[in-house]
């Protein structure tokens, strides 16, 4: 693995743990055992950090949906399996990593909405289409708006898990969260 490599999977525990605002890039290099003119030979600043850390785990993330033929299997049960990895990913962040790194980091804010757009558009809304054409999909279900909907309770998770969450297990979570959601949109077989 490449200094830049080992680097970006420490500083991923740090910003997890820790939060992105509580770490200097001198806290950084020093719990990474490098020198910060190493840190800075990869990276420009601390947002490049942030930004490339969320990028190479995004990259990661749909990398493992690869594994996952879109075309085959229940389209109601491809999508709670990939919701449930997704959220089971989310359950693991520090909230505050992800909330701080949007203030502090316009470019960052920028990337969690291409990233939630590019999730809509290649897994939601071609599972939901196909749920439609198989004739799965309850009548009525507006594709856009449960894109959005979605996409809302993901961001819900980051922002209140702390308070709302923090007395029930992520099973649990789920299926209240997105379980039920899912069911009321298919027609039971």
């Amino acid at each position: 693995m490449s200094d830049k490599n080992v680097i970006v999977s420490k500083v991923r525990e740090l910003f997890i743990r820790y939060g992105v605002r509580s770490l200097s890039m001198d806290d950084i290099a020093w719990r990474c055992s490098v020198s910060k003119n190493r840190l800075y030979d990869f990276f420009r600043n601390k947002e490049d950090l942030v930004l490339y850390t969320i990028r190479q785990d995004w990259e990661e993330w749909k990398a493992s949906l690869m594994d996952i033929d879109m075309e085959r299997g229940d389209p109601k049960e491809l999508l709670n399996d990939i919701y449930y990895k997704r959220f089971a990913l989310i359950w693991e962040v520090n909230p505050m990593f992800i909330l701080e790194s949007e203030k502090a980091y316009h470019e960052v804010a920028e990337l969690y909405v291409q990233m939630n757009a590019e999730f809509c558009d290649t897994v939601v809304r071609p599972l939901l289409e196909r749920a439609g054409r198989e004739k799965k999909l309850r009548e009525g279900v507006d594709i856009d708006f449960v894109c959005r909907f979605h996409q809302h309770l993901f961001e819900t998770i980051f922002t209140s898990r702390q308070n709302l969450y923090s007395n029930v297990n992520m099973d649990k979570s789920f299926e209240h969260v997105f379980g039920h959601n899912l069911n009321g949109l298919f027609i039971s077989s």
